[in-house]
């Protein structure tokens, strides 16, 4: 904010000194001479120059994606106040008034002569992460976040869901209150914590304030206390900056509000402690927090930033995305989401520029449904409202699922209830009705039933039914019909594109009876192929370009749309060398996009996750596929540090053609 400030500063002298001063003069006197003419005033111009390539306005020399600020169109004039590297700093007036911010050099032609260049301590830093899009921030006060725990099961819930790359110089700030209730403190990661016990292997420092000073408490997993803790020069009462100077979190700086350095702490040289790598010693970092109920913990004003490079290089996401390029073909092009991961504005800017339809998970945690009509709507009522953006439509997934899976679909209180099959039957009824009352006109997509076709075979695998029964399939589309009449509702089930082998026969004829039946009745809309392929339990058979559109078409003549809903290809599972198995994986993908292109009836792409550094097949945080972090199988459009795989490249060859 102070850099910012003095960018401000800047520009407000900048400009000054090119304003003219009013001057008083005085009227001539009468007199028998004709009077002298009036002085003409010659004002100092400021520095101007017209944009010759549409540029986006950046509040940092440097380009932000994610953060879409005003678009300057070619032609238009703007006051170039000052450059730094590759960038100029400008002022643009619109009818949205002046605008003050940076945009490329090479996009205005010509910089005008007599510009001056800024110094590195008068540009505003570069944000790594937007915390203004995470769920426990508000706006109060400048900007905060509020973590409040009910339970010691939630204290530990607020960590951001990315690994953000050491830039250098890294600056974290904030400020800390709390009620000392509990234990509170900021955390900062250099590497996961799923170990058991959970301190086992750990690089952490948590970022702690006693009624005095801050302080930090260091571990290098040998052990579950801190290994170091070590008090900071700076009280409770002011903002801490921290700043690391190398990629791995060796030494920290203690700065002070002036960004002088107070204290430099050397964690290589600490008693006790042994981190001879450093704090980060992958080149990693990850934030959150750790608070024990019922404490009250605000971070005041956090930020973490870098000084930017300011250098500029053209950028495929100056180009059309994959949304733009599908749109003709009457096909959109959805991820799951959750918009936490925002936070990394990496991912926000791929988001930003392929997708324009966000699935939403979070309909899926039991931890929502907390009792028999009663709700915790706290997370999922942000997470629509942050996601409810114009161009993006919101896919509700899945509103009815069977699973038996603890971490999804069926509250422990359900499962362990001893219903009768009319009492489930009109808790299913009030949650459909609940739900899509709520998000009418917000959410448009609805997953019902989710895996029927393919769980109703397995007893166990699919609550509802083994407690009521095929008819909970009808009711609940009826009921989600009645709810919300314009929504569409899909019926979404996995290792159904294709008839290659006996499961996926199975699940296509299964669904389409289904289908039909629940077409007859007016109540279906859609149907969903997941698509997840080469997940350890589905069918190695790779299948065929033709007989995916050949089993959309066969849908598609039932009336309803086809969606590919959840798309990932696993490349662990898959045999040959790791070329051979790349090359597999984008002739999926495109045969995939070519299917639903050439079907006409095909109206979603999308996959499950963006980037391979959070799919749920690498799980680098969670056992969901396999037990441990598998980066071989790499399974998203984007690689580990966001930049788009060359099947990404593919799918827009593809969606390019007319």
């Amino acid at each position: 904010m102070k850099l910012f400030l003095r960018f401000i500063i800047c520009a407000i002298i900048l400009l000054s000194a090119c304003t003219p001063t009013p001057q008083s003069v005085p009227t001539p006197a009468a007199t028998a001479v004709s009077p002298a003419p009036t002085p003409t005033l010659m004002p100092t111009l400021v520095p101007s120059a017209v944009v010759q390539v549409q540029a986006q306005l950046s509040d940092f020399p440097g380009d932000d994606y994610c953060k879409l600020n005003a678009l300057i169109p070619a032609g238009m004039q703007v006051d170039v106040i000052g450059t730094y590297h590759d960038y100029a700093a400008v002022t643009w007036g619109s009818s949205a008034g002046w605008q003050r911010g940076f945009i490329p050099k090479i996009k205005l032609g010509a910089v005008p002569s007599g510009v001056q260049e800024l110094a590195s301590d008068a540009v505003p830093w570069q944000p790594l992460l937007d915390f203004s899009t995470w769920t426990y921030y508000t706006p109060t006060d400048g900007g905060e976040l509020v973590i409040q725990p009910v339970s010691e099961e939630q204290s530990d819930w607020a960590v951001d869901p990315g690994r953000h790359l050491v830039k250098i110089p890294l600056r974290m700030h904030f400020g800390l209150q709390r009620t000392y209730e509990n234990w509170a403190g900021v955390r900062i990661y250099g590497s996961s914590d799923i170990a058991d016990p959970w301190w086992k292997g750990i690089n952490r420092m948590d970022v702690t304030v006693d009624r005095k000073q801050y302080r930090l408490c260091v571990r290098d997993g040998s052990r579950e206390d801190c290994n170091a803790d070590i008090p900071l020069s700076v009280s409770a009462d002011q903002e801490l900056t921290l700043q690391f100077m190398d990629v791995n979190g060796r030494q920290i700086q203690v700065l002070d509000q002036d960004n002088n350095v107070l204290q430099t702490i050397d964690l290589t040289n600490q008693a006790g402690l042994n981190l001879p790598n450093g704090l980060f010693p992958e080149g990693w970092f990850q934030f959150g927090t750790t608070v024990g109920a019922p404490e009250k913990f605000k971070v005041i004003h956090p930020s973490v930033t870098t000084l930017p490079v300011g250098m500029y290089q053209p950028s495929w996401l100056e180009s059309p995305g994959l949304k733009d390029l599908a749109a003709p073909h009457g096909i959109q092009i959805g991820t799951e989401f959750n918009p936490d991961q925002l936070m990394d504005k990496r991912l926000c800017a791929v988001f930003k520029h392929d997708y324009n339809v966000a699935i939403i998970s979070a309909f899926g945690d039991p931890k929502l449904w907390t009792g028999p009509g009663q709700y915790d709507f706290a997370t999922l009522d942000q997470i629509i409202n942050q996601t409810a953006q114009p161009g993006v439509t919101l896919y509700a997934s899945h509103l009815v699922w069977g699973t038996s899976d603890e971490e999804g679909g069926i509250p422990a209180w359900i499962r362990n209830g001893n219903y009768s099959k009319d009492q489930l039957l009109d808790i299913l009824h009030q949650h459909i009705t609940t739900l899509m009352t709520r998000y009418r006109g917000r959410v448009k997509i609805y997953s019902i039933a989710n895996e029927a076709p393919q769980r109703d075979r397995y007893p166990g695998a699919d609550f509802w039914f083994d407690h009521i029964g095929t008819e909970y399939i009808d009711k609940a589309f009826q009921w989600a019909r009645e709810a919300d009449p314009n929504a569409i509702l899909i019926l979404n089930t996995d290792n159904n594109e294709s008839p290659r082998d006996a499961d996926t026969s199975y699940n296509i004829n299964a669904q389409y009876r289904i289908v039909k039946r629940l077409k007859d009745k007016g109540i279906i809309d859609a149907v969903g192929m997941q698509m997840h392929l080469f997940l350890p339990w589905n069918s190695r058979v790779v299948p065929k370009e033709a007989d995916v559109e050949a089993t959309m078409k066969k849908f598609g003549d039932l009336g309803v749309q086809v969606m590919i809903t959840e798309m990932d290809v696993n490349l662990h599972e898959m045999h040959g060398t790791p070329e051979e198995r790349t090359a597999l994986q984008k002739q999926l993908y495109t045969d995939m996009m070519t299917a639903c292109i050439r079907s006409k009836v095909c109206t979603l792409f999308a996959t499950w996750g963006i980037s391979d550094a959070t799919s749920w097949v690498t799980a680098r945080d969670i056992d969901a596929v396999y037990p441990s972090y598998t980066p071989d199988a790499a399974p998203l459009l984007f690689d580990t540090e966001y930049n788009p795989k060359p099947l990404y490249d593919a799918l827009i060859q593809i969606l390019s053609e007319p």
